[in-house]
């Protein structure tokens, strides 16, 4: 916005406030303030500004932030209240649904099978993992588990330091895998784990033998 200056007005209005104040100091000028220590702007100078005797202000003077801007003169406005209910997120994926140690003989040791484990929680306080499973069909097995945290986790004392510990059967309680104490990456937070047998497979009569072994997960 510009503003037009009349030259011929100011040097009149100077020389008529010269006539009236003669001695230097003897007036004192008054200027013009925009409302709420200068927040005010509704397009509406008469009710902006107002007029009063010059306050200077320098670097030191007490800065104000303009909380917002009022609406023109002659509107109106209105408000909307928005919310939203974030639900929590807990869920658990297994990198294979299905796994095989193939054939073998009594007295083998089959070599162990890996199974990534992903968990998402939003939780804030962390989550707990721990795993159990059936008994093997027709007869049981010496099925074990060991697996690695992410590095926001911490092992069960029983797979601390990479040792592989006997995964208990149902209703036995669970194995306890490990725990964190903040909510998982975006992405979920991978546990790798192993399945292997702890000891030598026993003579047991030939034929398929199936377990099932579940991970659970519970938020702290």
């Amino acid at each position: 916005m510009k503003a037009r200056v009349n030259v011929k007005n100011v040097k009149e209005s100077l020389a008529k406030r010269n006539t009236r104040c003669p001695r230097v100091n003897s007036c004192i000028p008054l200027l013009s303030f925009r409302g709420s220590n200068g927040c005010d702007d509704t397009d509406a100078n008469g009710t902006d500004f107002t007029t009063d005797t010059p306050a200077p202000r320098t670097t030191s003077s007490a800065t104000t932030t303009c909380s917002g801007t009022p609406p023109p003169a002659g509107s109106a406005s209105g408000a909307a209240s928005v919310a939203l209910d974030l639900q929590s997120t807990l869920s658990i994926a297994l990198e294979k649904p299905t796994l095989s140690f193939g054939n073998a003989s009594p007295g083998d040791s089959p070599a162990a099978l890996s199974n990534r484990i992903t968990v998402t929680s939003t939780s804030g306080a962390g989550y707990t993992l721990s795993a159990h499973r059936s008994a093997f069909a027709p007869a049981d097995l010496p099925l074990g588990l060991s697996a690695t945290a992410p590095a926001t986790g911490q092992l069960g004392p029983a797979l601390a330091g990479g040792a592989r510990a006997a995964l208990p059967v149902a209703p036995a309680a669970d194995l306890l895998v490990g725990t964190t104490a903040a909510p998982s990456a975006a992405s979920g937070d991978s546990w790798p784990t192993t399945l292997a047998f702890t000891s030598p497979l026993p003579s047991l009569a030939s034929g398929h033998y199936t377990a099932t072994v579940t991970f659970t997960v519970i938020a702290r």
